[in-house]
């Protein structure tokens, strides 16, 4: 993404982070009393509880979805994203337990912000020209071959970290320790919904220098794999 389109995601982004703060300081901040009056409501079928409960925390929703900027994803379909997650807590919370609402809230909200961010990852995978995918994909099928190798382990996430560790240990020898923790950051971080912008910033490199050195590694490791030379 260049200088001037960047400007204009922000610019937006904060346009319409101005909109919608208007529009929910119109509703006040809950207290845990007012909570459990409006839970009680719930039960008894208000919808206008609901949605009280609703607009009343929206503001929390704004400053979770702010912090997802940088997944590149319009504001606005974070901020819905984040409200279907604080819909989805306010019908589950249990107003008797002593937690309040937006504690028990995090959770959900989080979980719908990166679902927006991994959905997003992949479109934008799926439209790239420049070999990127490619490298993906490599990168997925090295681990899973190495994974299904291990038929005695059934734990999914015990056995893709040993084998991410035994190949960054592997690249680390073939490359070096900087190299290896470039890749092992390009597999972990975007499982996670990260994308390679965020990768790259954490590594201080050039974007284009993390995918040739993520193909080139690719390449040469699944190539040993091939041989029965790689072993983790």
């Amino acid at each position: 993404m260049n200088n001037s389109n960047n400007t204009m995601f922000i610019d937006r982004s904060n346009y319409c982070i101005s909109i919608l703060m208007e529009d929910v300081k119109k509703y006040d901040v809950l207290t845990s009393e007012q909570e459990r009056e409006l839970c009680e409501r719930m039960k008894t079928g208000s919808k206008s509880a609901r949605d009280k409960l609703i607009n009343s925390n929206l503001r929390f929703v704004i400053s979770k979805a702010k912090e997802y900027l940088w997944s590149g994803v319009d504001f606005e379909d974070l901020f819905q994203a984040g409200s279907i997650g604080l819909m989805e807590a306010v019908d589950r919370f249990d107003a008797t337990k002593d937690v309040k609402l937006l504690s028990y809230a995090t959770h959900w909200i989080e979980c719908e912000l990166l679902k927006a961010v991994k959905e997003h990852t992949k479109y934008s995978n799926a439209k790239s020209l420049d070999g990127t995918v490619s490298a993906d994909v490599d990168s997925r099928k090295l681990l899973e071959m190495l994974v299904s190798d291990w038929e005695n382990r059934a734990d999914w996430d015990i056995r893709t970290e040993t084998a991410i560790n035994g190949i960054a240990a592997q690249v680390a020898q073939d490359f070096c320790p900087e190299v290896a923790q470039l890749w092992k950051d390009h597999i972990t971080m975007r499982e996670q919904g990260y994308c390679m912008a965020d990768v790259v910033k954490k590594n201080n490199v050039p974007e284009d220098y993390a995918w040739d050195k993520v193909r080139c590694i690719n390449s040469r490791l699944l190539e040993k794999l091939k041989k029965k030379k790689l072993r983790v």
